[in-house]
């Protein structure tokens, strides 16, 4: 149990970070910058510009139920395993953290 505590209290704010499409779309921009900035055409539509600079995907009830899922699970453990409610402290603190550096 301590391990699984563990794994959902650090790798849920990493995966908020590690997003794979999100961070295509950054490469895929500075590809697009770079090429800018050494004078070469750059043959995007505005809709498809914008659509390369928009933000990521925000999924809100994803984000709450995690949430959720980790304070429901530390009050479950709490009583068997007293660090609970510190590394839930600790996983909320990175999880806002997460979402602040990204958003």
């Amino acid at each position: 149990m301590y391990w699984i505590f563990l794994l959902n209290v650090f790798l849920l704010p990493l995966f908020t970070l590690i997003n794979p499409l999100y961070l295509y779309k950054l490469g895929k921009r500075a590809y697009i910058e770079r090429k800018e900035k050494k004078g070469e055409k750059n043959n995007m539509t505005q809709m498809e510009a914008n659509k390369l600079y928009e933000g990521p995907n925000i999924d809100m009830p994803k984000k709450y139920s995690g949430i959720i899922r980790l304070m429901l699970f530390a009050t479950f453990y709490a009583p068997a395993i007293p660090f609970a409610l510190i590394f839930t402290l600790l996983g909320l603190t990175l999880w806002y953290w997460a979402d602040k550096v990204k958003f």
